[in-house]
């Protein structure tokens, strides 16, 4: 166990830790107008503007696109299905775009992998786990 005390395998422990969570999945915020919902990509519907002025915050609220819905078509719905705003009544939308990096997230599986295989096979030579001849 010298071999971990002395060494900074710890501190590149923890950073590899750091660098998964922050470089797999990346939020951005948007002010989108009600015709430019962004079909390719996941997003969280956060607060719609309607053309009256107001303001309605969905945060929590489990809010959903849907094409058609009790006879209307094209609907934001909310509060579990329970009301709903027609998209020809909203001016804009906030929204939260998830996006995930794949590349970086495989980099990041790899990496951590080669460094516990290194670090398993030093600590085996280092306990005479090997014995070399």
């Amino acid at each position: 166990m010298n071999f971990i005390k002395n060494s900074g395998v710890i501190k590149i422990i923890c950073v590899l830790m750091v660098f998964s969570f922050a470089g797999c999945e990346t939020v951005k915020v948007k002010y989108v107008d009600s015709d430019d919902f962004p079909s390719d990509r996941i997003y969280r519907l956060k607060t719609v503007y309607l053309y009256n002025g107001k303001n309605v915050d969905l945060t929590g609220m489990d809010p959903k696109f849907k094409r058609s819905f009790k006879g209307k078509h094209n609907v934001i719905v909310y509060d579990y299905e329970e009301k709903l705003i027609e998209l020809k009544d909203i001016s804009s939308l906030k929204i939260e775009v998830i996006e995930s990096n794949q590349i970086l997230t495989a980099v990041i599986i790899v990496g951590v992998l080669a460094v516990v295989f290194v670090l398993a096979f030093f600590i085996a030579i280092g306990t005479g786990g090997f014995q070399m001849h």
